[in-house]
């Protein structure tokens, strides 16, 4: 069970999720007396980091370095409205000008304020765990090896296919409650673990259970062409084929889904075979994604450019041509170093290049069994600035606004700007800098969404 502390007025109240069967449902209990409009005062803020955009579009070249930061800052919320976010003498004025109460005041102590973060590439649903095959791969095993020994997706697979969608929404859950309890305030989640009817449609309901009883805002992404299962081994065109006129179709009516992935990769899914499923979705209204040019390089980028994806995921191997066709068509590239790094590889994303040619980037986890057991934007962070020598403001920038822009959601959240979701954190240090300079340990103390605060404590408990 994962506890937090979600404050209302000057009450306490206690925000649950309960893993017992039957109760499988967030509680939110209140003490009595008459309830008070979450108007909140954050100040004292050392550093607060807005990553606004005055031009309202994914930063690019220059904009990446710019994270917005305010000296000794304040916010202002009324609801589940940032009403004002400035230097904090502004704010004051604007508090004594307008006669403002606010029924909650917290003292930042000095400390950072920044946007909640927002991790645009997850497969978060998913049932049981892999670390035998990381323990493999360290070894030295290839994949084909852990292949043959029953591991790889075909592992996480059976066991999505046998699990109940009650059960697999409580191992989720937890997994959610955890990421946002490390400040990931928005995420997307796709699907692609089953890879059958049954199997994929019950991941997309239980993404829509977390949407509609988690803290966070999720977006979830169809990626039935994930891989070609095993009982589809010498029926390819038969699978693709019922992801195009059974599954695609369901998800859409069911409305299940924002966005379709496809894996485009070197003996998963062709470039041709990727356009004929993207363009199918696109008909019935779900946006393109890509898994693009992650080991070899193969149009994947293109792929993204020419159906107009909102964006394109890995691009370790992408080519020139295609990076500069997303700059063009306005895709998102989204890097995953967490993924390279449990992979042990010794290459990544080159974000010098994304910064010459100025595609907008933004960051994710990849959190997933397989190949990234990481559910921390905070340790993505500190990846992408150690391993792809991103700039920490850079990487504030991708982790938030760039994130936001790449699952649709930069219009309400992403940024501290007036209008806007109250989606905030408060963090250690009195710089951004120390996010990806301190890692290892939780830096969150409050979560701030959609106005109501979550206190995020470290208890030590006898048991």
């Amino acid at each position: 069970m994962l506890l937090f502390n979600p404050i209302r007025s000057t009450q306490e109240s206690v925000l649950k999720f309960h893993s017992r069967k039957g109760a499988d449902k967030y509680i939110m209990s209140e003490s009595s007396g008459n309830k008070v409009k979450c108007d909140l005062y954050i100040h004292n803020i050392a550093s607060l980091v807005t990553c606004a955009n005055p031009s309202k579009k994914p930063k690019a070249g220059a904009e990446l370095l710019d994270a917005g930061e305010i000296k000794n800052g304040a916010v202002l919320t009324a609801g589940d409205k940032i009403i004002k976010a400035g230097p904090a003498a502004e704010i004051e004025k604007y508090i004594s000008d307008n006669k403002i109460s606010p029924a909650r005041r917290i003292d930042a102590g000095g400390k950072t304020v920044m946007p909640g973060f927002v991790d645009p590439h997850t497969h978060m649903v998913f049932s049981g765990s892999r670390e035998n095959e990381f323990a493999m791969r360290v070894e030295g095993k290839s994949y084909i090896e852990i292949l043959n020994a029953g591991g790889g997706i075909l592992n996480t697979l059976k066991s999505m296919r046998t699990i109940s969608e009650d059960d697999l929404y409580r191992e989720s859950g937890e997994r959610v409650l955890t990421a946002f309890m490390h400040g990931t305030t928005s995420m997307e989640i796709k699907s692609g673990y089953g890879l059958d009817f049954d199997a994929e449609i019950k991941t997309l309901k239980v993404c829509r259970r977390l949407t509609q009883e988690s803290p966070c805002t999720i977006e979830a992404t169809f990626l039935g062409a994930h891989a070609i299962p095993p009982d589809y081994k010498n029926r390819r065109r038969e699978y693709i084929d019922l992801m195009i006129n059974k599954v695609l179709p369901y998800v859409a009516e069911h409305k299940l889904a924002r966005f379709n992935d496809v894996f485009v990769e070197e003996g998963v899914f062709t470039a041709e075979e990727g356009f004929e499923i993207l363009e199918a979705g696109k008909k019935l209204g779900l946006i393109p994604k890509v898994h693009a040019d992650e080991i070899t390089c193969c149009g994947g980028a293109e792929l993204a450019a020419k159906t107009g994806a909102i964006s394109a995921d890995h691009l370790l191997m992408a080519s020139e041509r295609g990076l500069e066709m997303m700059k063009k068509s306005g895709v998102i590239a989204v890097a995953l170093p967490g993924t390279l790094y449990s992979l042990l590889s010794k290459n990544y994303l080159d974000f010098e290049r994304l910064m010459k040619i100025g595609v907008a980037a933004a960051l994710a986890t990849d959190a997933n069994p397989g190949s990234n057991m990481c559910i921390n934007m905070q340790t993505a962070i500190n990846q992408a600035v150690c391993l792809m020598r991103v700039p920490p403001a850079a990487a504030l920038n991708m982790a938030t606004i760039n994130a936001a822009h790449a699952i649709g959601i930069a219009d309400r959240t992403g940024s501290i700007e007036e209008g806007k979701q109250a989606d905030l954190i408060l963090i250690d240090g009195a710089s951004y800098n120390y996010i990806a300079y301190s890692y290892g340990v939780n830096h969150v103390k409050y979560v701030i969404k959609n106005g109501v605060p979550y206190q995020v404590e470290s208890a030590l408990r006898k048991l």
